[in-house]
């Protein structure tokens, strides 16, 4: 596995004791206190990106892929990504933008509105997607659609965010408005800070801690 530039964040690895358990790992990265900080790999290289590629070229030989790549586009049709609920999913969302959208700038948001958005979202050379990655910069969508389409007035601008996420830069709604830029904003509400809630779903045992944004029942009742 090459893996360039990349500091191996959760939203990579999930359960970093089983991620590529079985593979040789070469990474590449400028900074060497990003190497082996996460996973431990077995060919450090301490390299400016664009260098070390460029090396990497005039040294590699071809290889033939294509039955790779047939067997990989084997297992897609095999295990494909699907949502198996009824109604309104964020797959079904993000497909609609794929279909309605052919010349346009996607932003996401951090959280599992960005996973979905990552997974779904067809991009091409007139479909551009702008995230954060794995930086869990919370608030990141919304402002990075007004640049986005300040610098793309021509193109349309969406940005995804789940309900958290937008609280966290809300107030550029204003500078929305003052610039009258015409962004499409898509909130995944699910009353929780979804991905926080899923990890310590999965690695903290459901000792659930500041992630549901819905008001609790005892409190409802007493309104």
């Amino acid at each position: 596995m090459f893996s360039i530039g990349t500091r191996f964040n959760d939203r990579i690895t999930g359960k970093i004791e089983e991620f590529a358990a079985h593979a040789k790992v070469i990474h590449i990265d400028i900074e060497a206190a990003s190497i082996s900080r996460n996973i431990v790999v077995d060919v450090p290289i301490v390299a400016d990106a664009k260098n070390a590629i460029c090396v990497l070229l005039e040294k590699a030989k071809p290889l033939a892929v294509s039955e790779w790549t047939a067997e990989i586009r084997q297992w897609k049709e095999k295990y494909p990504l699907a949502m198996q609920k009824d109604g309104l999913t964020p797959k079904r969302i993000i497909e609609t933008v794929n279909r309605l959208f052919d010349d346009a700038v996607i932003t996401t948001d951090v959280g599992q509105n960005q996973l979905w958005t990552t997974q779904f979202l067809a991009l091409d050379e007139k479909k551009q997607l702008l995230t954060s990655g794995g930086l869990g910069t919370m608030g990141y969508g919304f402002p990075a659609a007004i640049g986005a389409k300040l610098g793309n007035p021509q193109k349309s601008v969406i940005a995804i965010s789940g309900d958290g996420g937008m609280q966290m830069n809300i107030q550029e709604m204003a500078t929305a408005v003052v610039y009258e830029l015409p962004i499409i904003i898509c909130v995944f509400n699910n009353g929780y800070l979804g991905n926080v809630r899923q990890w310590q779903e999965m690695f903290y045992h459901r000792h659930y801690s500041g992630t549901c944004m819905a008001l609790p029942q005892e409190l409802r009742d007493r309104l």
